[in-house]
């Protein structure tokens, strides 16, 4: 079974990415577990949750449990691949974004090699597409604070870089109608996908992968349409933009030499 993880900063095109990758006959898509970075009060239900909007059946789940409050990985991925064979898949992705800050926990308590995707957004973008969502979530914060969490991730993926199993992508890449055929359908085979990417089965795939209460994620059914520049913005604001995106320059040049 092709195991396949996707991590990166939340509103960096994780959710698009898996839905092009689901697209690809054979690969089965699931939605975020987040059980890797949850407190433990909260696991045993998010379990139940998300065996359940999966359709795991409890023939298969009804055997995992918590130890000592932790999850063991290589028992929580056993259970996808014997769904996803239950499907017809010989692949299956799961995505949840901070699960980027708990890579090191995952490759440690599994058996079997994993490919890692992670994918990085420009900050700008990335920081103003979080803002908003955060607005949708109740849970409004600066885009200054926005920003931290933003170049947290970018240091957490630095430690990855040129590390076997682990692979990166652009937001830039993948958001281009005109170049994301070719993008996808490389990454495809560096991961063992043998299948290629189909855009007609992505929106549909894609509904299949939003959890319910996720509505700020529904433009990921409509069409790919390059992502339109930022507009004006304040002086501060423009200047820490900047700044940040030194970084984004830096990851994205040691990536492109490889």
């Amino acid at each position: 079974m092709n195991r396949i993880l996707i991590v990166g900063c939340p509103r960096s095109g994780t959710t698009l990415l898996q839905s092009m990758i689901c697209s690809a006959p054979m690969v089965c898509g699931y939605t975020e577990s987040h059980i890797f970075r949850i407190n433990e009060k909260d696991k045993k239900q998010r379990l139940s949750d998300f065996f359940d909007e999966n359709d795991i059946p409890p023939s298969i789940s009804s055997g995992f449990v918590l130890k000592d409050g932790k999850v063991d990985a290589e028992k929580f991925f056993s259970i996808l691949d014997e769904d996803s064979r239950r499907k017809g898949c010989d692949s299956w992705v799961e995505k949840t974004p901070d699960h980027l800050f708990a890579l090191n926990e995952i490759i440690n308590s599994t058996d079997t090699n994993l490919s890692i995707i992670h994918i990085v957004r420009k900050p700008g973008e990335t920081i103003e597409s979080m803002y908003q969502a955060a607005k949708q979530w109740g849970k409004p914060r600066s885009k200054f604070v926005h920003g931290l969490k933003w170049l947290k991730s970018i240091f957490t993926h630095m430690r990855y870089m040129n590390v076997n199993s682990h692979h990166f992508i652009f937001f830039e890449d993948i958001s281009n109608p005109e170049d994301m055929d070719e993008s996808l359908n490389m990454l495809l085979s560096k991961i063992g996908v043998a299948s290629k990417f189909d855009e007609s089965r992505r929106k549909n795939v894609a509904a299949t992968l939003i959890s319910r209460g996720e509505s700020w994620k529904n433009n990921n059914m409509k069409n790919v349409k390059k992502y339109s520049q930022l507009g004006n913005l304040p002086l501060l604001l423009s200047f820490y933009y900047a700044l940040l995106n030194v970084f984004y320059l830096f990851i994205k040049s040691k990536v492109r030499k490889g």
